[in-house]
């Protein structure tokens, strides 16, 4: 009879989290929208060679300072580069760095933050005092003072990006932790003898996916900013790259004579970076339990 109970009623409850789920989407447009368009943004820029006959950094001088037509419909820059070309394959060095950074923040930061919640005392006052000094510098000029010390570069950009958002993500891992480790089924493995491997792996770790998820969502938004912030000043990724920011900076200049050059990279950063930020809140609700209960 329990056995059979079990089976009856475990499956509905599972639909009826589906459903609900489904339902709740349906009642958040934009995050819908952020995320369609978010994904529109990576198709584009992983097919961009499919989406435009121009290569982004050939020089055209004929054809430069041209204004937005059906044979250029973001217009040329002042070598006759086709625009819409270089924000297409500018995507692919903002989301690259983007994606990059954040996995490198998440897991340095996540283990970090895991490992002082878990041991406590001593481990944990010293990994916290290092990410208040951390913290204590703005994210934007930690980034400028490491790109400065280590040179320009795509790869010295992650790495910046990578030490401005570690504290942050060490700080949320570790509050998680704490809670985690109050919890009646970690006393109960404790006392049964499992190891500290053992419960971070089985126990504090999948209960950290979902902030971890929403966390992640949210720092996307911010390394695509700094990414942009740091190319924009000069100190991003090779000038002979097509970069979003980089395209706002030579556009700076430009604004009077041909104010497109800037505007549509411009244009496409604003436009992801809301993007995630609305897919953030739409996850953040889905995922978050006090959002649920209050939903």
């Amino acid at each position: 009879m329990e056995i059979a109970s079990r089976i009856d009623l475990r499956p509905p409850a599972r639909r009826r989290l589906s459903l609900g789920w489904l339902w709740r989407a349906r009642r958040d447009p934009i995050s819908l929208f952020g995320g369609a368009f978010f994904a529109f943004v990576v198709f584009a820029s992983v097919c961009a060679p499919l989406l435009t006959p121009y290569d982004a950094t050939k020089i055209n001088v004929m054809d430069r300072f041209q204004t937005p037509s059906l044979v250029h419909p973001f217009g040329t820059d002042d070598f006759g580069r086709d625009v819409l070309a270089r924000v297409l394959y500018g995507g692919r060095t903002i989301l690259l760095t983007g994606f990059a950074a954040v996995a490198g923040a998440l897991l340095i930061g996540g283990m970090i933050g895991v490992v002082a919640g878990y041991a406590g005392g001593r481990i944990d006052t010293g990994l916290m005092r290092l990410t208040d000094i951390m913290l204590s510098f703005p994210a934007v000029l930690l980034a400028i003072l490491i790109v400065a010390s280590l040179g320009a570069g795509l790869v010295n950009t992650v790495i910046a990006i990578i030490f401005s958002m570690i504290p942050n993500f060490a700080r949320l891992s570790r509050a998680r932790t704490l809670q985690i480790m109050e919890e009646q089924y970690i006393t109960a493995s404790q006392s049964l003898g499992a190891s500290g491997i053992s419960l971070i792996a089985r126990h504090i770790l999948p209960n950290l996916v979902p902030q971890l998820i929403i966390q992640t969502t949210g720092m996307l938004a911010v390394a695509f900013s700094l990414s942009s912030a740091l190319s924009f000043l000069g100190l991003g990724v090779d000038p002979s790259i097509p970069d979003w920011g980089l395209m706002v900076s030579e556009g700076q200049r430009l604004i009077f004579d041909a104010p497109h050059v800037g505007f549509f990279p411009g244009l496409a950063i604003t436009l992801t970076i809301l993007s995630v930020n609305f897919l953030g809140d739409g996850l953040r609700d889905r995922l978050d339990p006090a959002q649920r209960g209050a939903s």
